[in-house]
């Protein structure tokens, strides 16, 4: 149950507008509670002044209150009878004498069946649940006498039923506003899964043809970038995959022609056609060592991207390793006629890495220029000292890289130019296992090149820092 991202983003989308519709419909009942019991309150309060201003314009037209005066006034009587049966209204007035003129009290056996006398007002008062307060009158800052008003709190007939009425429209409402819910988040979800699914179809599709793309025009944002994402995947794996087959492809033609050469030999000393001279036995064994190296550059390969590869990281004093590397590799550049100089480096300075695995990666990148620079060339090994890294430039003035075949040189089993680097004996790991050793030692490599100028590789080693 709610597996599929539609059923989930259903199931809370109702959940959502269900609970807002009832916290709405809460908030709403709250508030018209309060309101309207406001209203009704302030209702009563216009009814209580309105009947006592009555009674404070009876007292100046006739300059006293009794019960003659009051009963003489049939407006006031007729009010009287109005907010008793109406309003619940019921009042009990006395002059400034003490004497009562008016006990409107009595108008409860009309309207309830309930005889009220003296002895029993209090216990009639107490079960119909009636609130009492009781005020001065003044007229002309002079007391004419007292009013006490009975009332009761709550909603009587008609307002209950107001209420009631109010009450099942605001239930059709809520079950119209879940039911408009259910239909809006069925469709909404549904319209938010459809790209997803289109999306899914499309990159199952990949599974079997790498060359299938998914059209972005019409996705939104979100989806349309997920779309660029596995279209990029797809653009990678397609260009992988190449790579793959023209490595296998190359591969074979490199260990291919090593062992036809050494087939060939044997099989002519067994045959007896050739007789194994020196010269013939030296060949076997180069044709032999190529292979050797094939094999070690794929194990190469392979120990440097291992993600357990252990490091021992120390600090490196930059000037006694690098006049270290020329001292090594200065000789065989020389019978090339190449020269591998030091431009001026920074002293006292250490950087950390690997001792032997940097030996490998200045080993790897020297052998290229050896390989591509041609005689009376240059390489030049140079270093600038920042904040955070040290910088060590290999640069030649060989014959460089296309600008096409740059962005890729680092890539697995990527070669460029195929007859140049079959005639210089490379296999197009070299970098890759240089690229793979850096990024072990949590340093970077760049390469800047230009086709018949030259090449220069920028290591950028962390520096080492003593407390």
């Amino acid at each position: 149950m709610l597996r599929s991202l539609h059923s989930k983003l259903l199931f809370y989308f109702v959940i959502l507008s269900i609970l807002s519709i009832f916290l709405m419909s809460i908030a709403f009942r709250l508030s018209f509670e309060d309101c309207f019991s406001t209203y009704l309150d302030n209702r009563r309060e216009d009814e209580i002044t309105r009947f006592t201003n009555m009674i404070k314009d009876l007292y100046v037209m006739e300059g006293s209150l009794n019960k003659r005066n009051i009963a003489n006034s049939g407006e006031l009587q007729t009010l009287i009878s109005y907010q008793a049966v109406s309003e619940g209204l019921f009042y009990e007035i006395r002059n400034k004498d003490g004497i009562k003129v008016i006990d409107s009290m009595n108008l409860i056996k009309d309207i309830m069946g309930i005889t009220i006398n003296f002895e029993n007002k209090g216990s009639v008062i107490k079960d119909l649940g009636l609130n009492s307060e009781t005020k001065s009158l003044f007229v002309n800052n002079e007391k004419i006498g007292t009013v006490t008003f009975y009332y009761k709190l709550g909603y009587k007939k008609g307002e209950f039923a107001f209420k009631e009425r109010l009450n099942k429209h605001i239930i059709a409402a809520e079950m119209t506003m879940v039911l408009i819910s259910l239909i809006v988040s069925f469709f909404f979800s549904k319209k938010l899964t459809t790209g997803l699914r289109y999306v899914s179809n499309k990159a199952k599709e990949l599974r079997g043809n790498l060359n299938v793309r998914i059209p972005v025009k019409g996705l939104s944002e979100e989806i349309a970038a997920v779309a660029i994402s596995i279209n990029e995947l797809a653009e990678s794996l397609s260009y992988q995959e190449k790579l793959r087959k023209q490595y296998s492809s190359d591969m074979a033609h490199e260990f291919r022609t090593p062992i036809s050469t050494l087939r060939s030999l044997i099989e002519a000393f067994q045959d007896g056609i050739l007789q194994p001279t020196a010269d013939k036995l030296e060949k076997c064994h180069s044709e032999l060592m190529r292979l050797v190296r094939l094999v070690n550059e794929q194990e190469q390969l392979m120990v440097a991207e291992n993600p357990k590869l252990k490091l021992q990281i120390e600090p490196i004093s930059l000037y006694e390793e690098i006049s270290n590397i020329q001292e090594i590799y200065a000789p065989g550049f020389q019978k090339k006629n190449i020269a591998l100089e030091i431009k001026e480096l920074p002293t006292n300075v250490k950087f950390l890495a690997d001792r032997d695995r940097f030996n490998q990666i200045i080993s790897n990148i020297l052998m290229n220029c050896f390989k591509f620079t041609g005689e009376n060339g240059q390489v030049m090994i140079s270093a600038n000292d920042t904040d955070d890294f040290i910088e060590i430039m290999v640069a030649d003035n060989g014959v460089g890289i296309s600008e096409e075949d740059l962005p890729y040189v680092f890539e697995r089993f990527y070669r460029g130019d195929k007859s140049r680097v079959r005639q210089t004996g490379g296999s197009g790991l070299g970098l890759s296992i240089v690229k793979a050793l850096v990024s072990a030692q949590e340093a970077t490599i760049t390469i800047e090149s230009k086709e018949k100028v030259g090449t220069k590789i920028i290591l950028r080693f962390p520096k080492y820092i003593e407390n």
